[in-house]
């Protein structure tokens, strides 16, 4: 049996009947697989964010979509709920472990880093049913080495065109200073 994420346990049985006949069954007489207790429950090892910005795809601007990858260490449920940049958003699901979920960055979305939260999130395995990291707050990232890392940079909602102050003329010839 594939027990990578737990302990394997071998089957033995005794039953006897009441004229006393003793039946024992083990993994030697029954080619049945262990039961594999899978004690580690599933938890985020990637969350990230994006957009479809051309010129940067840490900002968005009115009209960008804003994407926010999830990839979970196994089998879960999706989330009973979630918003992205304080917004209601999509949810899509790719296998059993990862989802997007992404919005269209509007007149309204409020600006600066894009929050989210993602609520509800179960395990697929009946034991950890209960006993999973239900919400998510906050950006992660797994490394080579397995090794994975709290925070990051969130994509920046920037609704507000740029302004300036004055504007000046300079002539770059010496001789002649008129513009």
């Amino acid at each position: 049996a594939n027990c990578s994420r737990g302990v394997t346990i071998p089957f033995e049985c005794s039953i006897s009947d009441c004229g006393g006949n003793l039946f024992e069954i083990t993994d030697a007489v029954d080619p049945t697989s262990d039961v594999c207790f899978d004690y580690v429950r599933p938890d985020a090892t990637s969350i990230g964010q994006t957009s479809s910005n051309t010129c940067s795809n840490a900002y968005a601007k009115v009209g960008d979509t804003l994407i926010l990858d999830v990839t979970m260490d196994a089998d879960v449920s999706n989330p009973t709920a979630y918003t992205l940049a304080g917004e209601a958003c999509t949810l899509t699901t790719f296998g059993t472990n990862a989802f997007t979920c992404d919005v269209v960055v509007s007149s309204t979305t409020i600006e600066g880093p894009a929050n989210f939260t993602f609520d509800g999130i179960k395990s697929s395995v009946p034991a950890y049913l209960d006993a999973v990291n239900t919400s998510y707050t906050e950006l992660k990232t797994l490394s080579p080495d397995g090794v994975v890392t709290l925070g990051g940079d969130r994509v920046i909602i920037d609704r507000t065109a740029p302004t300036f102050d004055s504007l000046a003329m300079y002539s770059l010839e010496v001789a002649n200073k008129t513009c």
